[in-house]
């Protein structure tokens, strides 16, 4: 049970109705979606999610799924039940038409049952009658009528009907050309058509001249249409030949519908399948227009959302071009209210509805917009009290409504139960109304109901101290420019800006400090700590994303070093290669002239023995130059990684180093033989010695902050696990938590690190096995044992 009745216009699904109704090409699928309802049932939901999200695949990927005009004859199926009823032969083609394109689907369901079960569910049952459309494609003519051939008599009654009216034509052409010698005619006077029957135009005066029946006269009186009796008999033939071709035809219909009456049943239940169909594709379609995606279905109640957008605002600001700021919020065992706080018009009311809508949205089976890996659970029933409820006749004012719909909420909620409440105890005097309020909702935490509330008193953003279930949000405001951020953060209440509001406006600083004292030093300095705590929060957020992106840059600028290493590495082998070659060609030569030279030798009777003790000592030669030669290639190559050694061997504790090839400077802490622990500004990294070089200058000094930020660093190395679970993250997200990860743990010399990504399909693990394929400092990474996972765990080492 949902409160108030008219739930779906508050809470802004009426518009998503429309939307969807609007989408929807026939009358069957707007109908499906007139009777779409909120469910509390986990399977119905989840099937409808499911149905939903494989509508989407299929207009993504599928090209060949067909395209149905959804035309049908549903509403004169049960007229068609009663014995010697029969339909129109346009009607019988819609009939045939619609069935083909059923036929279709099935077919192509057929194919794809176990990529799209849970829509070949609703098509498996599906019957269509071999016999029906061959036998309304037999007797109806491509343009929609009657074929000469459905029946024999119907082809001699058309036959004879030609006749007649060639024999009609003649005769009448015949009697025109008369008229027109007589002169009973205007010159240029053709046949035309009176009551259904061919008369010829004869001047009134001459009316009389041509025998036969006056049908008509012109508005002047000076035209009589005559139908000459010559003709008469003709034309009386064919009304009657034409009155049995209309019989003939009835009794064709009437033919075709006794054999189509034994399936109106099947045809009607293959018309809920077409407007099915119509149906989950409005829905499909607006889910890529809204972006949505099928969240993570818990049977418990449950909120965990990530990246949720009001779809409202989706489609408004798609025509303008503004993005739409992602909400995140969590409502769990831990903590069942959340109680949203912050400026006017600063967006509290629009995140409070963006949940209770989306939650709506996705209990009538509907996917919705936000992140992959949010959580949704189900509720037994929604309670909200948006807007303004005074009611003349019931003499209700706004308070006294309000305070009605929170007397229901008290007497029917539960531990299932979710309400949303706007502007909590507004509508009278501020003190009395806060209280009430507060002790209203103390009464909500006894009773363990989930609840998103949005308020601007102090004395309910103070509630969490003593009900830990309750948990405060504020609505972020840019102190500085004076504009707010439409951003929720979770766990601290907001503060109203309003003195600092109404200066931006203009309102005479008298005026505000007279409000000042006014309200008294306990209130101004609550709110004084809630604008410095905000203002802290959002420096702390800057500088958090501003060294993020410097690891991100060092990360690339580390992988930029290292390739070009390798390519010198390359490219010095090549020279040296270049040179043996080289060399090994030098020597050849030298062989062919040694050769040569003894041939010559030979040629002047030379004695054998000194030629070849003279060979002997050519050949060490040429091995000792080569040997020299190469020799001095092998030092050139070492030379560099031996400085390097030397100059590594060099550092020590204390030293001002920068990382080969960047200007940033960090001091060593602490050394072992091969590696070092360097600060750069607050942040410790573990190099190897060879990649640092001692660097001539010092850091610039930077200006302490009240905070700690390298404590905060190494307070989270502490908490670090060396296992992470991204099953269910989108892939761009994924890899950006594998990053972090990954970094981490090499930071703080972790050699063994564990990826649990699930099996599926496949695609996580391959996304994130090709990042770690390009890291330098991973020594190898492989699947885990059979029995701590297999492939659905990639086990990485570090160096």
């Amino acid at each position: 049970m949902n409160y108030p009745k008219n739930i779906e216009s508050k809470i802004g699904f009426d518009t998503i109705r429309n939307l969807l109704e609007r989408s929807c090409v026939s009358e069957l699928g707007k109908t499906h979606i007139s009777d779409m309802g909120f469910s509390c049932d986990y399977t119905t939901i989840s099937e409808s999610l499911h149905e939903c999200h494989e509508m989407m695949e299929i207009l993504s990927e599928h090209d060949s799924f067909p395209t149905p005009s959804f035309s049908h004859i549903s509403t004169l199926l049960e007229h068609l039940k009663t014995e010697g009823t029969f339909i129109q032969p346009e009607e019988l083609s819609t009939l045939a038409s619609s069935l083909q394109e059923i036929k279709q689907i099935l077919s192509f369901f057929g194919k794809h049952r176990e990529t799209f079960p849970y829509i070949y569910r609703h098509a498996q049952d599906i019957y269509i009658p071999e016999t029906i459309i061959p036998t309304c494609t037999a007797i109806l003519s491509p343009q929609g009528g009657i074929k000469d051939s459905a029946s024999s008599k119907l082809r001699d009654i058309r036959s004879s009907l030609l006749s007649l009216k060639k024999n009609l034509n003649k005769t009448m052409q015949h009697i025109l050309r008369k008229t027109l010698s007589e002169g009973w005619c205007e010159s240029g006077t053709e046949i035309s058509i009176r009551n259904n029957r061919l008369v010829i135009p004869v001047i009134s005066t001459y009316k009389r001249k041509l025998s036969g029946i006056i049908h008509d006269e012109s508005t002047t009186g000076k035209t009589s249409f005559v139908e000459p009796t010559e003709a008469l008999s003709i034309q009386n033939n064919i009304a009657n030949v034409q009155f049995e071709e209309k019989r003939e035809i009835i009794h064709i219909l009437q033919d075709v519908a006794t054999e189509i009456r034994p399936y109106i049943h099947d045809i009607q239940h293959a018309y809920k399948l077409l407007g099915f169909i119509d149906a989950v594709t409005a829905k499909a379609k607006l889910g890529e227009q809204l972006s949505c995606i099928m969240p993570q279905l818990h049977k418990e109640p449950i909120i965990d959302l990530y990246g949720a957008r009001h779809p409202g605002l989706i489609v408004s600001h798609a025509q303008s071009g503004k993005p739409v700021i992602p909400l995140r919020i969590l409502l769990d065992d831990s903590q069942h209210i959340i109680m949203i706080s912050g400026p006017n018009a600063g967006g509290k009311s629009v995140c409070m509805k963006t949940v209770i809508l989306l939650q709506y949205m996705l209990q009538c089976g509907l996917p919705i917009p936000c992140e992959s890996h949010s959580k949704i659970g189900i509720f037994s029933q929604i309670f909200v009290d948006i807007g303004d409820e005074q009611s003349i006749e019931n003499d209700l004012s706004t308070y006294s409504s309000h305070l009605h719909n929170m007397k229901f909420f008290i007497d029917h909620a539960n531990d299932t139960t979710l309400c949303c409440i706007d502007e909590f105890g507004t509508g009278t005097e501020p003190a009395l109304g806060g209280a009430i309020a507060e002790s209203v909702l103390e009464t909500f935490v006894s009773q363990q109901l989930y609840g998103v509330i949005t308020t601007h008193y102090t004395n309910l953003k103070l509630v969490s101290k003593n009900h830990p279930t309750v948990i405060n949000g504020a609505m972020l405001f840019d102190s500085e420019n004076m504009k707010p951020l439409y951003k929720l953060r979770m766990g601290s209440p907001g503060s109203s800006f309003a003195f600092e509001i109404a200066e931006t406006i203009g309102i005479p600083q008298i005026i505000i400090d007279e409000a000042k004292q006014k309200i008294g030093t306990k209130h101004v300095d609550f709110e004084k700590n809630l604008k410095k705590i905000e203002e802290e929060k959002q420096y702390l957020f800057r500088q958090k994303e501003k060294l993020k992106q410097q690891r991100i840059e060092l990360h690339k600028k580390q992988e930029d070093y290292t390739q070009k290493l390798a390519k010198l590495s390359e490219s010095k082998n090549d020279i040296v290669k270049k040179a043996q070659k080289e060399l090994e060609e030098i020597i050849a030569h030298s062989n062919k002239d040694i050769e040569r030279t003894i041939r010559s030798i030979k040629e002047h009777n030379a004695d054998k023995a000194p030629t070849k003790e003279l060979r002997t000592q050519l050949h060490e030669q040429q091995k000792e130059t080569l040997n020299t030669v190469l020799g001095k290639a092998r030092k050139v190559q070492a030379h560099k990684p031996a400085a390097k050694q030397a100059q590594a061997a060099s550092l020590k504790t204390g030293d001002f180093v920068t990382i080969q090839g960047q200007t940033m400077i960090g001091e060593i802490l602490e050394m072992s033989s091969k590696n070092a622990s360097v600060s750069f500004g607050g942040m410790i990294s573990h190099l190897p010695l060879s990649k640092l070089a001692l660097s001539k200058e010092k850091p610039q000094t930077r200006k302490k902050t009240s905070l700690n930020i390298s404590a905060d660093i190494q307070k989270r190395h502490r908490d670090f696990s060396p296992k992470i679970d991204i099953r269910g993250i989108r892939g761009d997200d994924a890899l950006h938590a594998v990053e972090k990860f990954i970094e981490t743990g090499y930071t703080m010399r972790i050699g063994r690190l564990e990826i649990l990504h699930g099996k599926g399909y496949g695609i996580l693990r391959e996304l994130i096995r090709n990042y770690l394929s390009g890291l330098n400092f991973i020594s190898r990474f492989e699947d885990a044992p059979l029995d701590m996972g297999g492939d659905g765990i990639t086990i990485v080492y570090l160096d």
